[in-house]
């Protein structure tokens, strides 16, 4: 990846160019009880979450497909001075392809 491109976030499931940011989850992995999450109904805090069981800082990207049922995870994770991404799709429960559920974004201007 090279940070001077831009790169189209696109669906792995059917293609579609229209994803919407869906919620964003910063995780102290280290650390039990550290999670800030941003969704559609704002900014929450959770005191006892769950540990990632892995070191360093985990922030999480979700995006939601505007066309079919698809959520799509990008991950960053951080320990000292290294970084890595993953990325990982599957279909919301209940839903089929062609199904297209609510889409709830982030924020909309």
């Amino acid at each position: 990846m090279n940070f001077n491109e831009t790169e189209r976030l696109i669906c792995p499931d059917c293609g579609c160019e229209n994803v919407h940011p869906t919620a964003v989850g910063v995780h102290n992995a280290g650390k039990k009880g550290r999670l800030v999450e941003v969704t559609s109904d704002g900014v929450h805090q959770s005191p006892n979450g769950a540990t990632m069981g892995k070191r360093g800082v985990v922030i999480e990207l979700e995006f939601n497909c505007e066309i079919c049922p698809c959520v799509m995870i990008v991950k960053y994770q951080f320990h000292k001075g290294d970084t890595s991404r993953e990325s990982s799709w599957f279909i919301m429960d209940g839903y089929t392809a062609g199904e297209c559920p609510p889409v709830e974004t982030i924020w909309r201007d």
